[in-house]
């Protein structure tokens, strides 16, 4: 089963992103995405998947899952045939948004629990922690970074976590080709609207373009250029809603040379117009 590449959508307020699920059935496939991952399982139960790490969730049960790690939560729908009411918060930010605080000594132990994370931690989900979690909610902008640094704190300072797997228990080749699909996007999700070739992507994986290109369409199942006009559409997302640019110029800004594939683009991979796209998720 290959994970699948999920744009992690923010707003123009706000980077992190709380979202609230309640469904009788989860239906996500496994997937992946750049930005770092706070779980918390108010209802609900089943199978856990991070990377190759395979365990069990259940209810008022806590997850930190590092960017990047594929990873699947499943009900026992498929294993049953018997619906299960689910309940699940989530919490998503890039690591950029704490990146700059990382060389500080107050954050020596926070940048040891990321860097050390492998498929990630099992968090114990104090009271304290789980009402942060609904809190967060109902915060935005400076009030929702600081109670999510507060939060990371508490797991920290506290030792509320426990390790639930190391990436390099994979075979070799698998983890090389995790790492390096890693670096990848997290150089895309950074330069993509500038003009990268095919050369300086196998470059910075020290590949050649060949066994890149090979690389790649085995991994993701996408061409280098598809590969990157996945991330030119998000960096697209992230202008329609931040700023009142006319679309057009957001088209070159993102690092598209022709608007009429932009928009072919766009629509396909969004399932809507960049003009709808903005009116829906209220740009400036």
């Amino acid at each position: 089963m290959k994970p699948f590449l999920e744009r992690v959508e923010t707003d123009s307020a706000n980077s992190i992103r709380v979202q609230r699920y309640e469904q009788t059935m989860i239906e996500v496939p496994l997937h992946f995405h750049p930005e770092h991952e706070l779980v918390y399982v108010q209802k609900g139960h089943g199978r856990l998947l991070l990377g190759d790490v395979e365990g069990r969730f259940g209810a008022g049960e806590m997850f930190f899952i590092p960017g990047s790690v594929p990873h699947l939560f499943s009900d026992e729908f498929m294993r049953t045939g018997k619906h299960v009411a689910t309940k699940v918060f989530v919490i998503q930010f890039k690591e950029s948004l704490i990146g700059n605080f990382m060389s500080l000594p107050e954050f020596g132990r926070v940048r040891s629990f990321i860097e050390s994370a492998g498929a990630g931690y099992r968090i114990q989900a104090t009271p304290t922690l789980v009402r942060g979690v609904r809190r967060m909610e109902l915060l935005r902008g400076l009030a929702r970074f600081i109670l999510l640094i507060e939060m990371i704190n508490d797991v920290v300072e506290g030792r509320r976590y426990e390790p639930l797997g190391v990436l390099g228990n994979k075979p070799l080749n698998n983890h090389i080709a995790f790492l390096r699909l890693k670096k990848l996007n997290a150089f895309l999700n950074e330069y993509a609207e500038n003009d990268i070739t095919i050369r300086e992507a196998s470059d910075l994986l020290n590949m050649n373009t060949t066994s890149f290109c090979r690389f790649l369409r085995r991994e993701t199942g996408k061409t280098f250029s598809e590969h990157l006009c996945f991330y030119r559409i998000n960096h697209a997302c992230k202008l329609l809603r931040e700023t009142d640019k006319p679309v057009v110029e957001i088209c070159y800004d993102a690092g598209f040379n022709n608007p009429s594939y932009f928009f072919r683009r766009f629509k396909k991979q969004m399932g809507k117009s960049p003009a709808l796209y903005r009116q829906h998720y209220g740009g400036v």
